[in-house]
């Protein structure tokens, strides 16, 4: 048949595998708010779901809200920090400890503004719910640790543009599907 075979230098092949594994693990962040009830009080689902809608956040079949981009894209989710999930016959005796509002870094374009975004709403919910804006740690979040997380987002922003990659773009979905 007089067909040739060509293959690139494995070698080669696996090393940029590597390179690009190691990339992936340094930037994919999600920046997590929660909004926890303040001792022995709980938060109301029903609640959440009404300060979600007047703050136009949507209920995906997921049991998360979400606020979408102008495109219609994922900007960040509100999840339940009880395994039940929102859904909608159940909002109504739904009682929860906190929520948490999660900003998934690599596939946000736009992220400074969506982590703002984030941000704004997550203070409406903590004040309107009488709740605590915390870390992980539960540790609460001053306005210094906010900052601070703003700047980490930075950081891994100009990696990322450095990496030939944008957040939110074709290849970011790609590689962070």
């Amino acid at each position: 048949h007089g067909g040739q075979y060509e293959h690139p230098e494995t070698k080669g092949v696996h090393a940029n595998a590597a390179q690009l594994d190691e990339f992936c693990a340094d930037v994919d962040i999600a920046i997590g708010i929660n909004v926890v009830a303040g001792e022995g009080a709980s938060i109301s689902g029903l609640r959440v779901a009404e300060l979600a809608e007047r703050c136009a956040l949507r209920l995906d079949s997921m049991g998360r809200f979400f606020a979408a981009s102008g495109q219609g894209a994922v900007t960040y989710t509100l999840e339940n920090h009880e395994p039940m999930p929102f859904v909608t016959k159940q909002l109504h005796e739904l009682q929860t400890s906190g929520i948490t509002f999660l900003l998934d870094v690599p596939r946000v374009a736009g992220a400074l503004t969506a982590f703002d975004a984030m941000l704004t709403t997550a203070r409406i919910f903590g004040e309107e719910l009488n709740g605590l804006l915390v870390d992980d740690n539960r540790n609460a979040l001053s306005d210094a640790a906010l900052a601070a997380i703003r700047k980490q987002l930075e950081g891994i922003l100009v990696k990322m543009q450095a990496g030939r990659i944008e957040a939110g773009g074709a290849r970011a979905l790609r590689l962070f599907g």
